[in-house]
């Protein structure tokens, strides 16, 4: 029987692509981050959440768990900005954001790990996304502005990948052909095989 459901996973992808372009374009100091972000963010958290429940309907338990757990991310950030922007003082201790970071970042971990039956890129994706996670709470830890930068660049380049793995996604689905390639799994002939028992073989 056809499948007839709609592939979720551009516009999640997409999704996610703007919103770390946004912030890593202000982070890497190219710009202030103001409401826009905030409004970018909020725009990309719906969008994930709506990509997560419809891959729910698709059955891709990776689909709807990673969508889902980063538009949940993007709502959390946008009311930290917008708080912080009504009033500096409602958002006071640092150290905290840096370890609801940190958390995120052993999340991403997580989701590269599960990602290794998935194409190259977008296991590519989550490796990236976690290396941003990761800088992202250090430069809250350290308070310093030269790897707060450092997350914007790698941000960027996090942004960019999403975005091309959601257009390929679109347009080789869309054509019928693998018009951008985006791989084929890599991980997972590297991470340990589903019968953890061959180890001892």
């Amino acid at each position: 029987m056809e499948d007839l459901h709609a592939n979720p996973a551009p516009l999640g992808y997409f999704a996610l692509g703007i919103a770390l372009i946004t912030v890593g374009l202000s982070q890497a100091s190219f710009f202030a981050f103001g409401t826009l972000g905030s409004v970018v963010a909020v725009a990309a958290a719906v969008s994930m959440v709506v990509a997560g429940l419809l891959g729910y309907h698709a059955r891709s338990t990776f689909g709807f768990a990673a969508f889902s757990l980063l538009g949940m991310f993007w709502f959390s950030m946008a009311a930290l900005w917008i708080l912080d922007e009504i009033d500096h003082s409602l958002v006071r201790d640092r150290q905290y954001i840096a370890w609801y970071l940190a958390v995120w970042t052993l999340l991403g971990g997580i989701l590269f790990v599960a990602s290794r039956r998935r194409a190259f890129a977008i296991q590519v994706v989550f490796a990236i996304l976690t290396v941003w996670f990761g800088l992202f709470a250090i430069s809250e830890f350290m308070g310093s502005e030269i790897v707060r930068q450092m997350a914007g660049f790698e941000g960027l380049i996090t942004g960019v990948v999403s975005v091309y793995v959601a257009g390929a996604l679109l347009i080789n689905e869309t054509i019928k052909r693998n018009l951008l390639p985006i791989g084929e799994p890599f991980m997972s002939k590297i991470i340990i095989p589903d019968d953890i028992s061959q180890l001892f073989d």
